[in-house]
C-alpha cells in the first residue's frame, strides 16, 4: 500500500513537470513565433506576415509546404551556418535554465549542475518542436480550434529529436561544431556563454521591474 503510495506521487510529480514545461513552451515559443515585439531576439515575427507570404517563410525556415508536411530542415533553428543557435532557441533554452525558479529563487542549472554538463537534447527538441507546431498551424488549411495536445507535442518532439540526432552524427565541420557546443558548458566553445547572453538580451527587453 505504501509502495503504491510512492509510486502515485512519483507518477504526479513527473505529470505535474511535464505539465508545467509544456505550459511554459506554449507561452514563450508563441511570443517569439508570432510577436513583432520579439524581432530585436531575431523571433519570427509571424504575425507581419499575410496569407499569401506566410506560407514561402515557413516553407523556408522547415520544408513544409502543407500544414502536415514533415519538417525536413532546421533552418529556423539556425543562425550564421551554426545549427540550434538562433536566439528564439536560446532565449528558450535560457529560460528553461538559467532563470531562477518561482519557489526555488534558483536555476535548474545550481539545483542540478552535473545534469547540465551537457546541453540536453530533449530540451533543444522540445523548444523546437513547439516552434513547429506554430508554424503548422498558420499554413492554410490547418484545422482551427485545435488545441495543442500532448500527443501532438510529443510527436513533434520526437520528430525534432531524429532531425538532431541525425545532424549530429554527420561529420561536416558544422555538426562537430555542433558536438562541441552541446557537450561543452564552460569557456568559449560551450553552451552556457550564449544562453547567459539570451538571458541578458531577454531582460533587457523587458526592462526595468
Amino acid at each position: 500500500m505504501l509502495l503504491d503510495m510512492v509510486c502515485k506521487q512519483v507518477v504526479d510529480i513527473v505529470y505535474n513537470e511535464r505539465y508545467k514545461f509544456v505550459k511554459f513552451l506554449k507561452e514563450n515559443c508563441y511570443s517569439l513565433a508570432e510577436d513583432l515585439r520579439k524581432k530585436a531576439l531575431s523571433g519570427f515575427c509571424l504575425a507581419d506576415y499575410h496569407a499569401g507570404t506566410v506560407g514561402p517563410y515557413i516553407t523556408q525556415l522547415t520544408g513544409m509546404i502543407a500544414w502536415n508536411d514533415d519538417v525536413t530542415t532546421v533552418n529556423f533553428a539556425c543562425s550564421s551556418g551554426k545549427y540550434y543557435r538562433r536566439m528564439p532557441i536560446l532565449v528558450i533554452l535560457a529560460l528553461r535554465i538559467l532563470q531562477p525558479l518561482r519557489l526555488q529563487h534558483r536555476s535548474l542549472l545550481d539545483l542540478f549542475p552535473a545534469q547540465y554538463d551537457k546541453l540536453p537534447e530533449h530540451l533543444i527538441a522540445g523548444a523546437c518542436g513547439m516552434y513547429t507546431i506554430f508554424f503548422r498551424r498558420r499554413l492554410p488549411r490547418h484545422p482551427t480550434g485545435v488545441k495543442i495536445s500532448s500527443d501532438v507535442f510529443e510527436r513533434e518532439t520526437a520528430h525534432q529529436l531524429q532531425l538532431l540526432r541525425s545532424i549530429r552524427q554527420d561529420t561536416d565541420d558544422e555538426a562537430r561544431r555542433l558536438n562541441t557546443w552541446i557537450n561543452t558548458r564552460d569557456g568559449p566553445d560551450g553552451w552556457l556563454q550564449d544562453l547567459v547572453r539570451a538571458l541578458y538580451l531577454v531582460n533587457q527587453q523587458r526592462g526595468p521591474g
